[in-house]
């Protein structure tokens, strides 16, 4: 009886594998079609054709049985963007979130690949903590850039001199104004 049954399920196991390859050389024709013609549930020919799609490859071209399907960048790519975050660092722009994830979603749309899920990217930075992003918005990155040492250093001559024209000698006198001058 046993021996019985294996036959049965491995001749429907052969069927099934039959009406999966069929299905990939036309995909033209339905599901439910190609079912019928092998004799298969069309229930059972779905879930393998989906499981068979979904273990294909994942976005590096492998598969992992156990998991972790969902490596978005390569190591080379992940090396490029710290060093592009320290760039950044260096020329004292810093890099914000979002210039990082366009980064991301550049890279990936190189590879024609639909761009990561911004959970994924969050969890990425927590993972990737030697990366320490910055919070400014792009006015305050543009103010940040347009002050230079030789500015500065002249606008502090500047105000020591108005300081002296008004006699103000005392932290005191002076009030502080926002930028809406309210």
């Amino acid at each position: 009886m046993a021996d019985i049954t294996e036959t049965t399920h491995q001749r429907l196991k052969k069927r099934l594998n039959q009406a999966l390859e069929w299905l990939q050389e036309d995909p033209s024709h339905t599901t439910n079609a190609v079912a019928a013609q092998f004799q298969v549930n069309s229930s059972s020919l779905q879930m393998r054709q989906l499981r068979h799609w979904h273990q294909q490859r994942n976005s590096h071209g492998t598969f992992n049985e156990h998991g972790g399907n969902n490596i978005i960048l390569t190591t080379a790519q992940e090396k490029a963007l710290h060093l592009y975050c320290y760039e950044q660092w260096e020329m004292e722009i810093g890099a914000t979130l979002s210039i990082i994830y366009a980064a991301i979603c550049h890279l990936k749309q190189q590879e024609k690949c639909s761009q990561p899920s911004i959970s994924w990217f969050h969890k990425w930075l927590k993972k990737n903590s030697a990366l320490h992003m910055i919070k400014t918005k792009p006015i305050a990155r543009a103010r940040i850039t347009t002050h230079t040492e030789k500015d500065l250093k002249m606008f502090f001559t500047n105000y020591q001199e108005t300081l002296d024209c008004y006699v103000i000698h005392h932290a005191r006198y002076i009030y502080n104004m926002d930028e809406s001058a309210v």
